[in-house]
C-alpha cells in the first residue's frame, strides 16, 4: 500500500495531476510521478481548502476533490 508509505504512484497521482492541471493550480506534465511541480500544486490545492498541508497524493485526497468538484474556488470573480 503505497498510501501507507506516504504518497502514492500511478494512476492516483495521474488523476490528481489532471485535476489540478484542470484547476488552474498545475502546469506540469500529466505522468504519474508526484515530483516537486506535483507536490507543490498539491499542497496549494490544500491550503484553498482548508485541507492539512502534506503534498502528499492519495487516494483520500483525489476522493476529496472528485467529491468537491462543483465547489472549487473561483480563479478570478467575475462580481464585484
Amino acid at each position: 500500500n503505497t498510501q501507507a508509505e506516504g504518497g502514492s504512484t500511478g494512476t492516483t497521482v495521474a488523476d490528481i495531476q489532471a485535476f489540478l492541471r484542470n484547476s488552474g493550480i498545475y502546469e506540469g506534465r500529466i505522468d504519474g510521478i508526484a515530483g516537486p511541480k506535483t507536490r507543490t500544486a498539491i499542497r496549494k490545492y490544500q491550503k484553498l481548502h482548508a485541507l492539512p498541508i502534506t503534498g502528499i497524493p492519495s487516494e483520500i485526497l483525489l476522493e476529496f476533490m472528485n467529491t468537491s468538484r462543483g465547489s472549487e474556488p473561483p480563479v478570478a470573480s467575475a462580481t464585484g
